[in-house]
């Protein structure tokens, strides 16, 4: 009788410890589920648990970065900028904030607006090749290719 009460004891103290841990920690539980489909690729999944822990009270860049890149790659490029503009805020020197920020602006045509974040990009890190890259191309994009040309030839180690 000894043996099955504590027994008893003990798997009603599991079960409350993991239940009162799921309530205290909701945010935390959310993220996790949310990166289990993240890592999986089921973003369309990811995104509403990862706007849950947001909900809970957390505008932490550790949940707003996969949320960002979520919606992006389930093609909702709109609030993927919101998002990252949001991050970056909190985050001035998140350079990987700053180049899919770029990114965005470039995909959705905004051009100036990628080439300038590129610009901010190569002045924090200007050996940066893949920002240079993509400067070019939104430079080229947007009709200015002289400009395009002369990236590409730094890149090239062409010219200083």
């Amino acid at each position: 009788m000894k043996k099955i009460s504590i027994s008893l004891f003990l798997a009603a103290l599991a079960a409350l410890t993991t239940g009162s841990y799921h309530v205290m920690n909701q945010q935390w539980v959310l993220f996790r589920k949310a990166e289990s489909h993240f890592v999986r690729k089921e973003y369309s999944e990811a995104i509403p648990l990862y706007q849950n822990a947001l909900k809970e009270g957390s505008d932490k860049p550790e949940i707003i970065a996969p949320l960002a890149q979520s919606h992006f790659a389930s093609g909702n490029i709109a609030e993927s900028r919101r998002l990252y503009k949001n991050l970056i805020i909190k985050q001035p020197d998140n350079l990987a904030a700053l180049f899919a920020l770029a990114d965005t602006a470039s995909i959705s045509g905004q051009f100036d607006e990628a080439i300038q974040l590129y610009r901010k990009i190569l002045k924090k890190d200007a050996k940066n090749r893949t920002a240079r890259i993509q400067m070019a191309r939104a430079l080229v994009w947007s009709g200015h290719f002289y400009e395009a040309i002369e990236e590409y030839k730094q890149v090239l180690g062409e010219s200083a």
